[in-house]
């Protein structure tokens, strides 16, 4: 679960990353 969590935040992370790009 914890994993999990951690997986969807890094993707969220990611996107708002790209984005500022």
């Amino acid at each position: 679960m914890l994993k999990s969590a951690r997986i969807l935040i890094c993707k969220r992370r990611g996107r708002a990353l790209a984005r500022q790009k």
